[in-house]
């Protein structure tokens, strides 16, 4: 039976099964009880539903909607379809995969939705069809293939009862007729068979052709419809000669046969057509004809549309080739499009086409043997070296082994695994050569002209029946001068034929298996093979002579011999196999030693090789000269064999002995066996990066594994947890990374009587105390009793290749808590169970998922506390559709997305899907890289959603203008390996200078077209550039590696604010553009220069800073361009190295003329920064006119030593690093600046520096940033070195030395105890605590700066001398405030003390009062603050609150602010005899004077006349002499509508009143209107000038 035949047959078993009347089953089926398993059988014809993607709507348009009319009853049953597939285990039979044409070309299956899961598809299709790419082996759980009849002759018996009602003829008679006339071929099909069994009860004239039974079929279904008579008188087509009823309507013929082409070959192909399609090619009358005959059927569909196919798919087929063959309009190179596997869906078209025109079948051929080329020479390639997927066969009859092929699929393997297109390609091989034979067979049979049957690759296999061999022979014989391939797996051809074969196709041979003959191999000279195999007999000194002459042979394999002299081989061989061979010691000694000495990567199989072993001399084959087996073991051991990779399969004792301490680096055990054997080997192995074990294995692992080892592979071992566990445990004890594979392994542990795993526990309490972290596992088809191994150890990274793999591991991945990478693959549904394990940093997913899996993944990533990175390569994802056809499931998944943090998560994705980018639209992702252009594309509108991302990464090939649309605040853009037009380019860069903040862009690897019209000019570029031009980008900051003329073309004139070059090519590209660069204030290079400087400065250029490796020339010139510039710039000269170039006598001329130009320079303005200097970097810088330099490490300070007393100019020196001992920098004379930042030091050293300031005679400042002190102890524990520093210290006048301290020790403070500075600045909270004892002792400290914030009372002990105390930028309690100010009352002189931008926090008691704030004021007011002098900027409330009553003699407030927070106060101050004012004032004056003011001073500002006016009444009121300054003041005015000045003239009416004789004026750059306000007043005449 057929494919149809075959479903139709198992859905009529499983109703007899099913039905509950039937008490007897006729079914001819044996495992009816799994039928009767499921509940529901749905029966599909895919042809039906060409258009149809997903299985439920082919259900319901196949069946419902033709069961059911009414629309409501097609819903609800619509409904109940769901309910069942979701919940009843059901079986869906698809019948005719290769007839169904899905036009989106994803999904080479219909779709079943995943909710589905008690659903079982049963699909059939045409062999060929198994060869589509997208087909994957992890997609197919069981693979039947039918190849044949079990048994002809009881079909063919039942045919002849169903076709003779009298059986006046006999099954013996027919298989007689069979034999006879050679058709046994026509048995292998059940349609063939039916229709050659009715040609011979019908006694018709048949001579074995497809075309003439598919005539004869027609002609009989021409006379159901007509009875008369016609013959074809010298008919262009044999096939036709018999037939009696097509003559007279062979317009007829002509018309079905037009219709069948355009529905085989047409864009929309299928077996279904319509009307309108049907009338395209047949009149009314012909269809009504053809419909009477049975060569077409019509039938309804649900629409009550007519629906029209052929009688067979074969009938189509046939007429489709007849119809090429009597048309000569149709271009064969149109048939066959754009699919390269078209050929093999058109196969039997071609079949039928060889039967009636072999012109046009070859013209039909060569463009698909064109297309093939590559794929059947892949899979010739590795069919001939056995390199492919060998399915697993079980036979169904011991005596009829091919007929059905049962695939069990257990490795579910991944996408992108290499076997799956080997075995692809082997596929295409095969069926093109079935293929081939077939239409050979046809074309003979119908004399037709065989000779345009070109075939170049012959394969003998064991598979071929006698006839098919016989065919493919002749084949051979009419091509013998082209043939690229012989592969004899039998012996079909002759001594003399595979000499002539050789001979006469030695241009065209490349692969070849035959026996090895003597005169065979002889014939093998200068042939240009690729592949060769070698049977039997074969002469090795023949073959070594022949062996050179074979120049790109790459893979030979000799099998089936005995091997005792030396052979040699081609130096490009990369494979060499010995399959079942007998050989010496000495030959494979030999053997290896020569492999060695080739220098490409080789690899050797020793394939149940046994080795003898020799204890005597061996005699050199070519030069005669003896050689011991012990040297050549030895010679074996010292060459170098680790790009030597061996494969041994059956080896033993000897072969493994010979290999003993050999450097072999890569090794493959095939079988237990060989493992045992090699135990004791594997630790001599010194070079061994690779091994792979397959096997069965229990007990302790015995294995020792070599010290080098990276890759352990264990290949479809069978072993005991213990054995797995122990051998975990020994890798383990390596201390460099290793990789362990599982692949296809089952892991079983072992039972106590009670059932406990006993040595499952014990592994793993052995596995639990070792450090796996270096551990790599990669595992695919693993055991539950292998994850369960896992469970709690410190794995750092594990692959898992299958769905079945992931769902085992899902639980135990939380307990992994050191796994850091985690890499999934497999195709996977509904929701995530995996629980992340709590310290992954990178999860890679490759594969087929749901988008509510994906979601709930990422959702999980989300909840994770730290940066991670997620790949998603290669993804394929899938929705799930509710009845109403929308997609719920993503739209919860992207809801839960939506709501998640997912800043920390780091998404790469290539070959993404529209769905998956989709699921992220509007999410929160921090990071993103697109490795593709078609990544990109799909990205362009989901960008501007992604409101979080930081980081774009983009990949790919683009032109045109960019239609992205980036991010609103996106700060970071990647181009990465890009190729692109610079319209493109400019385009994203004007995007870029959009965006309203600071972007950084890097260009990395980017290869710029540009656009040339006729006369050579750059069209594009010069668009793009004003388009660029006219944009703003100095916010935008570049970074370029290898950039093209064309980028650095693109952005000359351009308005960059920041720019880095990465390479030496970058810097000398740029060198031109920099100068138009008319806004790029930054400038970062990297790389590898020599000769001079030939960079052009921009004008604006405030940084420079430079990374790489630069001549003295060079490095000497830029230095001085630097100098040329007319501003203020700063040069970073980091990890560089300097190379000099030297005369003759050995002196560096070169460092000499850059050193002479840089002392003739004026280098004042440039501030140099430098890490990792060399020594000839700083005899360059000898003797310039640095002002600022920067030592960033401990060795420039080293360096540096030496050189810094010779710049005369420096005013600036920063230093890091660490130091001990005494400083021996000799710092410049004339130095004003010092800064010590995040330095490591002894006293010694720190003292000794401040000992080398006290020595300058000018006031320096030193910074004391982040220091940490270290102390030198003696042998009592006294600190030595501490005593001396001080000491020396004390006797030091440091009184020009302002110190300014950040974060220092405990130990500086003491090393500054009872030293005479004199100014002293504290930057923190925690200095200000540190030193608040030694203060006391600074006896000359008279300035004191504090920063910090502070609470409690103060612990500040301040010094006897103090004149100026500074609190800056902090915070407070009012307590602390409160007690400072009575220490500063304490002193016995005048001191100055000032508040600037303090923020004073009170401490508030039950009933609200500021408790710390009342204590305080009782106090202060016991205080006499008489000489305390008080400058407040930025005061609050409770602070003057806290200055009210005291006896504060001077005040100044600095803003308008504090004047406003201090009137209220100020007449309380009744000590206050000098108030400073400044700021902005308005209105009248609110302020209450003092009652002892003495000096009143208004300093810079403005204030309006009625201000001003009524302050001076004020001070009219005081009743004794006052002095008012009025300095730099700006005075306000308000008009009215007759323009006059009212607020001036009623203070001028009101001052007029006053007696002002005791006010004392002082004005400095008065304005006309302050003269205006005091004119005629009584203090007119006491006005002066200060």
């Amino acid at each position: 039976m057929g494919k149809t035949t075959l479903l139709s047959k198992i859905v009529l078993d499983w109703c007899e099964a099913a039905s509950p009347e039937s008490q007897e089953h006729s079914a001819n089926c044996n495992d009816l009880e799994t039928l009767y398993g499921f509940k529901f059988i749905f029966h599909l014809s895919l042809r039906d539903s060409p258009e149809t993607l997903e299985v439920v709507k082919m259900i319901r348009t196949q069946l419902i909607d033709k069961m059911y009319a009414d629309e409501d009853e097609r819903k609800e049953v619509y409904k109940l379809l769901q309910h069942i597939m979701k919940k009843e285990k059901c079986i869906i039979c698809m019948d005719g995969l290769n007839e169904w044409a899905n036009n989106l070309n994803t999904d080479p299956f219909p779709l079943i939705a995943t909710c589905h899961k008690q659903c079982v598809a049963l699909i059939t299709t045409r062999p060929w069809k198994m060869a589509d790419k997208r087909i994957k082996d992890s997609s197919i759980d069981l693979l039947i293939e039918v190849s044949g009849i079990m048994d002809k002759e009881q079909l063919a018996i039942f045919v002849l009862k169903s076709l003779q009602t009298n059986n006046t003829k006999s099954n013996s008679e027919f298989m007689s007729y069979v034999k006879e006339h050679k058709l046994e071929h026509f048995l292998e099909s059940p349609w063939l068979l039916t229709l050659l069994v009715s040609v011979w009860l019908n006694s018709q004239h048949f001579s074995g052709s497809l075309c003439e039974m598919n005539c004869i079929l027609l002609d009989n279904l021409f006379r159901k419809a007509a009875t008369d008579e016609g013959y074809f008188i010298n008919a262009q087509f044999r096939c036709l000669n018999g037939t009696k009823y097509i003559y007279p309507r062979v317009e007829i013929l002509y018309s079905l046969a037009k219709l069948a082409f355009k529905c085989t070959f047409s864009s929309e192909k299928s077996l279904v057509f319509c009307k309108e399609k049907v009338l395209e090619s047949l009149s009314q009358e012909h269809l009504k004809f053809s419909l009477q005959a049975g060569v077409l059927s019509e039938r309804y569909s649900s629409s009550l549309q007519s629906q029209f196919s052929f009688l067979h798919e074969t009938v189509q087929e046939f007429l489709a080739a007849f119809y090429i063959a009597i048309s000569y309009e149709i271009s064969i190179l149109s048939i066959l499009g754009n699919n390269i596997r078209q050929m093999l869906d058109i196969s039997q078209v071609y079949i039928y086409l060889c039967g009636l025109n072999t012109d046009k079948a070859k013209q039909l051929l060569d463009p698909a043997v064109h297309d093939l080329h590559g794929a059947m020479s892949h899979g010739l390639r590795m069919y001939v070296k056995r390199m492919y997927k060998k399915k697993n066969e079980s036979a169904v009859q011991k005596e009829n082994k091919n007929l059905i092929n049962i695939v069990t699929n257990n490795d579910n393997v991944t996408a992108n695994d290499h076997s799956d297109f080997d075995s692809c390609c082997v596929s295409i091989a095969i069926l093109f050569q079935s293929m081939l034979i077939a239409g050979f067979r046809e074309a003979k049979v119908s004399e037709q002209n065989v000779s345009y049957i070109v075939c170049n690759d012959f394969i003998f296999h064991e598979y071929l029946n006698d006839s098919e061999s016989v065919d493919l022979k002749s084949m051979l014989m009419n091509n013998l001068s082209r043939v690229h391939s012989l592969i004899l797996h039998s012996y079909t051809l002759q001594e003399n034929e595979i000499l002539t074969i050789l001979q006469m196709s030695k241009s065209f041979l490349v692969r070849l298996v035959i026996p090895g003959n003597p005169e065979v191999c002889i014939a093998l000279r200068d042939l240009k093979l690729t592949e060769l195999v070698l049977k039997t007999n074969i002469n090795l000194p023949v073959l070594s002579d022949v062996m050179s002459s074979l120049s790109i042979l790459n893979y030979l394999q000799i099998t089936q011999c005995n091997l005792h002299d030396e052979i040699r081989v081609p130096v490009g061989l990369k494979h060499l196999s010995l399959y079942c061979i007998t050989c010496s010691a000495r030959f494979l000694s030999m053997l290896l030693l020569r492999l060695s000495s080739l220098v490409n990567r080789i690899r050797c199989d020793l394939l149940n090789c046994s080795v003898e072993s020799e204890d005597h001399q061996t005699s050199h084959v070519y030069d005669g000269t003896n050689i011991d087996i012990s040297v050549l073991q030895s010679n074996l051991c010292a060459c170098d064999m680790s790009h030597v990779k061996l494969l041994v399969e059956n080896g033993n004792r000897d072969l493994f002995d010979l290999l003993h301490g050999t450097s072999i680096g890569k090794l493959t055990l095939k079988t237990t066996a060989d493992v045992l054997l090699a135990t004791d080997l594997l630790p001599t192995l010194i070079s061994l990066e690779k091994l792979y074990i397959c096997g069965t294995f229990k007990d302790r692992c015995a294995i020792q594994l070599p010290p080098t080892l990276q890759i352990l592979s264990l290949q479809g071992i069978e072993c005991s947890t213990e054995w797995l566990g122990s051998l975990l445990i020994k890798l383990c004890s390596f201390h460099h990374q290793v990789l362990c594979e599982l692949i296809d392994g089952a892991v079983n542990t072992i039972y106590e009587e009670d059932g406990q795993e006993v040595k499952m526990s014990v592994v793993q309490c052995e596995l639990l105390s070792c450090d796996m972290s270096h551990v790599k596992l990669c595992i695919r088809n693993g055991s539950r009793d292998l994850y369960e191994l896992l469970h709690d150890t410190s794995i750092g990274a594990l692959t898992l290749l299958t769905s079945d793999d992931v769902s085992l591991a899902a639980d135990i991945l939380q307990t992994l808590s050191k796994l850091e990478k985690l890499y999934i693959r497999g195709t996977i549904t509904d929701r995530c169970a995996i629980q992340l394990p709590p310290k992954l940093h990178i999860l890679s997913l490759q594969g087929e998922y749901s988008i509510e899996w994906l979601g709930s993944l990422l959702v999980k990533l989300s909840s994770l506390q730290h940066q991670i990175e997620c790949k998603l390569f290669d993804i394929a994802v899938n929705k799930s559709y509710a009845a109403d056809g929308q997609d719920t499931v993503s739209s919860v998944a992207r809801s839960e997305l939506l709501s998640c943090d997912m800043t920390h998560v780091e998404l790469g994705i290539r070959n993404g899907s529209r769905d998956l980018y989709e699921l992220l639209r509007g999410t929160s992702i921090g990071k993103l890289t697109l490795k593709t252009t078609a990544d990109v594309l799909l990205a362009t509108d989901l960008l501007p959603t992604l409101i979080s991302l930081e980081k774009l990464y983009i990949c790919g090939t683009f032109k045109d203008r960019c239609a992205i649309q980036l991010p609103p605040k996106l700060p970071f853009l990647s181009l990465q390996r890009l190729i692109c037009s610079t319209e493109w380019l400019g385009s994203v860069l004007i995007k870029l200078s959009s965006l309203q903040h600071q972007v950084e862009c890097e260009l990395f690897d980017i290869a710029v077209n540009t656009i040339y019209e006729e006369d050579g000019q750059e069209v594009k570029m010069s668009v793009v550039q004003c388009g660029l031009l006219s944009h703003y980008m100095s916010h935008v900051k570049l970074c370029v590696r290898n950039g093209s003329r064309g980028l650095y073309e693109l952005l000359r004139d351009t308005s960059i604010g920041a720019l880095t070059l990465l390479t030496s090519d970058d810097v000398s590209l740029a060198a031109d553009i920099l100068q138009t660069l008319s806004k790029l204030e930054k400038l970062y290079i990297r790389g590898t220069i020599t000769d001079r400087c030939a960079i052009q400065l921009p004008p604006k250029l405030h940084s420079l800073s430079l990374q790489g490796k630069y001549s003295i020339e060079w490095l000497g010139s830029l230095l001085v361009k630097l100098s040329s510039l007319q501003h203020q710039i700063e040069c970073k000269l980091f990890d560089i190295t300097t190379n000099k170039s030297y005369a003759a006598d050995g002196q560096g001329t070169v460092s000499s003329v850059a050193r002479s130009e840089l002392l003739s320079c004026d280098m004042t303005h440039v501030e140099l920064g430098i890490r990792n200097g060399s020594r000839d970097l700083y005899e360059l810088l000898r003797g310039t006119s640095i002002r600022i330099l920067s030592l960033r490490k401990t060795y420039d300070v080293t360096l540096a030593a030496d050189f810094l007393p010779t710049l005369n100019n420096l005013e600036k020196l920063y230093i890091y690093g660490t130091f001990k001992d005494r400083c021996a920098i000799q710092l410049p004379p004339k130095l004003p600046f010092l800064s010590l930042q995040r330095v490591i030091c002894s006293t010694e050293w720190l003292g000794s520096v401040l000992i080398k300031l006290s020595s300058l005679q000018h006031q320096v400042e030193c910074e004391l940033f982040d220091i940490a002190v270290n102390k030198s102890y003696e042998e009592h524990g006294q600190y030595t070195v501490l005593s001396v520093a001080r000491s020396e210290l004390l006797s030091c006048d440091m009184s020009h030395v302002e110190l300014d301290v950040r974060n220092g020790s405990r130990e500086m403070y003491e090393l500054l105890r009872g030293t005479s500075i004199k100014i002293l600045s504290l930057r923190t909270t925690g200095d200000v605590s540190l030193a608040a004892d030694f203060l006391p002792t600074l006896n000359n400290l008279e300035k004191l700066y504090i920063w910090g914030a502070f609470k409690d009372r103060c612990a500040i002990q301040l010094p006897p001398k103090l004149q100026v105390l500074s609190l800056q930028e902090g915070e407070c309690s009012t307590e602390w405030l409160g007690s400072l100010l009575i220490k500063l009352s304490s002193l016995q002189h005048q001191v100055k003390f000032q508040l600037f931008n303090i923020a004073l926090n009170t401490s508030y008691g039950e009933d609200g009062q500021d408790t710390a704030l009342s204590v305080a004021p009782s106090e202060l007011l016991s205080c006499d603050m008489t000489h305390v002098e008080l400058y407040v900027i930025n005061g609050s409330r409770d602070l003057y609150e806290l200055l009210r009553c005291t006896s504060i003699r001077s005040l100044k407030l600095a803003t308008t602010d504090d004047v406003s927070l201090a009137a209220d106060i100020l007449h309380t101050l009744s000590k206050v005899e000098k108030l400073y004012i400044r700021g902005t004032f308005k209105d009248r004056c609110a302020l209450q004077l003092p009652p002892k003011l003495q000096v009143l001073s208004i300093q810079g500002g403005e204030c309006s006349t009625e201000w001003l006016g009524s302050l001076l009444i004020k001070l009219s009121s005081l009743q004794h002499q006052v002095k008012c300054e009025l300095v730099h003041i700006a005075l306000t005015t308000s008009y009215g509508e007759d323009w006059q000045d009212t607020a001036l003239s009623v203070a001028r009416s009101e001052l007029l009143s006053c007696d002002m004789s005791h006010v004392e004026l002082g004005v400095r750059n008065g304005s006309r209107d302050l003269y205006e306000l005091l004119l005629g007043t009584s203090i007119e005449a006491r006005i002066r000038q200060i």
